[in-house]
């Protein structure tokens, strides 16, 4: 787990909220309704294509994703316009299936998180992770568990099909993901250190673009 240095109260200018630490493995039901989504998205991606259909994402995954509702203790808001929020695990975490268009470097200082990619739509994707000056950089595999601790900065990187990293959200590229989080994650959420930023320049040989923190929420969470 990242360490806090003594002197690291403030990211761009934004304090940071000091909370309690909250880190947990997924539940054998967590694992199951992850599992099963993205089990049965692969068939119906390669039975939509082998019948020379397009697949569409914003279609098939809301549906997907509505088939294991009984898997959760609340229910996920379904939706295809966008990212689907407000399921509850049996484990008390919050779970959503993110619908993402651009790439976002950030950590969560005090919050573990899970993150399980099912789709990606229009490019390719990478995903980067730098846990105590560690970097792990590599190509997304879709249905594996990318689990990132408190206090490590990590991101899934966007790139066009000739590598050019994804500069905003209207470039038609994006990543569908499920996801798993201790608390809200508006509480949590920083730019990395200057040094993170360095090991992520060195993979994708581009700055990361600013992520911030959102101080009137995270100062609400202070009680954490």
């Amino acid at each position: 787990m990242a360490v806090l240095a003594p002197n690291e109260t403030s990211r761009s200018g934004v304090d940071i909220v000091f909370l309690q630490p909250r880190t947990f493995e997924l539940t054998p039901k967590e694992k199951e309704w992850s599992e099963s989504i993205y089990s049965t998205l692969a068939v119906a991606r390669v039975e939509t294509l082998g019948r020379g259909f397009p697949f569409n994402p914003a279609v098939a995954i809301p549906s997907v994703v509505a088939k294991y509702q009984d898997l959760l203790d609340t229910p996920i808001e379904i939706s295809p316009e966008g990212s689907m929020r407000g399921g509850i695990s049996d484990g008390g975490h919050l779970v959503a299936a993110v619908r993402l268009k651009t790439t976002e470097f950030h950590d969560h200082l005090f919050t573990e998180s899970y993150q399980v990619p099912l789709h990606v739509e229009g490019g390719v994707a990478s995903a980067i992770a730098v846990e105590n000056g560690q970097l792990a950089y590599e190509d997304v595999v879709l249905g594996k568990v990318y689990n990132n601790k408190p206090g490590t900065s990590h991101a899934f990187v966007l790139k066009h099909s000739d590598g050019r990293t994804v500069q905003g959200p209207d470039e038609g590229v994006e990543i569908w993901f499920l996801a798993f989080t201790g608390r809200n994650l508006a509480e949590d959420t920083y730019n990395v250190t200057q040094n993170d930023a360095e090991r992520y320049f060195e993979a994708v040989r581009e700055n990361p673009q600013p992520i911030h923190a959102r101080p009137a929420v995270a100062q609400q969470a202070r009680a954490g």
